[in-house]
């Protein structure tokens, strides 16, 4: 028959480790979200903007791998300092599904006129006008609210780990 073990009460530097790990992890996660909003509010705020007239809405199937997936093209015709300019933009919010895209679409019938916003440095980049619109910051908002969620684990393991047994 062997000695029993004798455990010693652990003196919480496990959690502290747990802790510590959510912490860099809530933190990286808040910097990139911060820096991805800052980037968004910068466009939004300073590319100034165009009117421009939608000369093609195109759905277009886009292969990953061997799924297929869907994403809306919309080319505008503008003019910029006198010079008449084509752009095309991508939704970039490809579906496996094809009728959300072709409701997206349909927003934007040839013919009818929208506000870009274009880049300063780079004329032949352009967005579609954000004002109000969320779903340039949903990703950035997204990234910040899991970074408080692991900020607030990181803080109650770090609470457990301080905790001494009597």
């Amino acid at each position: 028959m062997s000695a029993p073990e004798h455990r010693q009460p652990s003196d919480g530097s496990g959690l502290g480790l747990v802790a510590a790990a959510f912490l860099a992890f809530a933190l990286s996660a808040l910097v990139l979200a911060g820096t991805m909003f800052y980037h968004q509010y910068s466009i939004a705020s300073r590319w100034p903007e165009i009117d421009a007239q939608v000369m093609r809405s195109d759905v277009v199937q886009i292969h990953l791998g061997t799924q297929t997936m869907y994403d809306t093209q919309l080319t505008f015709v503008y003019t910029l300092r006198g010079e008449p300019r084509v752009s095309t933009i991508s939704a970039m919010h490809p579906t496996p599904e094809v009728e959300p895209q072709q409701a997206h679409a349909a927003e934007f019938v040839v013919g009818t006129h929208h506000r870009l916003q274009f880049n300063p440095r780079d004329p032949a980049q352009v967005r579609l006008h954000s004002e109000g619109n969320l779903r340039s910051f949903r990703v950035p908002l997204w990234i910040g609210f899991a970074g408080i969620f692991f900020g607030l684990v990181a803080g109650a393991f770090f609470a457990a780990s301080m905790r001494r047994p009597a």
